[in-house]
């Protein structure tokens, strides 16, 4: 059985996504990746799929594009093995990054945030 649970935990939405990622649940995945645009910090936790195909694999890069161009961020986290190894094998973790666990996630989102504020800062003060 598939399933996703969005929550939100200190100003970031974590996604909890269960079961096969695959044609058949492709779809209900690709409307909450949707929901997610609206929010600026994004963590998916993987921790509860055991395989993803082709088609989930797309919906994973058109939903952090989307994130991505929305100016949020987004981090997957606590892949199962073999999945951990095919995201890595397929380059998605140039699309996005690829960490072992929530914290680490929430850790990552942290940095991007404090980068962002750098960079914005250093743009101010060239002006």
């Amino acid at each position: 059985m598939f399933a996703v649970r969005i929550e939100t935990v200190e100003r970031t939405a974590v996604c909890r996504v269960h079961g096969e990622v695959d044609a058949a649940s492709a779809a209900e995945l690709r409307e909450a990746l949707v929901a997610l645009a609206a929010y600026r910090r994004v963590v998916l936790d993987f921790s509860g799929v055991p395989f993803i195909d082709s088609a989930g694999l797309g919906c994973l890069i058109a939903g952090a594009r989307r994130i991505h161009a929305a100016e949020g961020d987004i981090v997957l986290c606590s892949a199962r093995r073999a999945v951990d190894r095919l995201l890595h094998t397929v380059g998605m973790d140039g699309v996005l990054p690829i960490v072992d666990s929530v914290a680490e996630a929430f850790e990552v989102l942290r940095e991007a945030e404090e980068e962002r504020r750098s960079s914005l800062v250093r743009d101010l003060s060239t002006t």
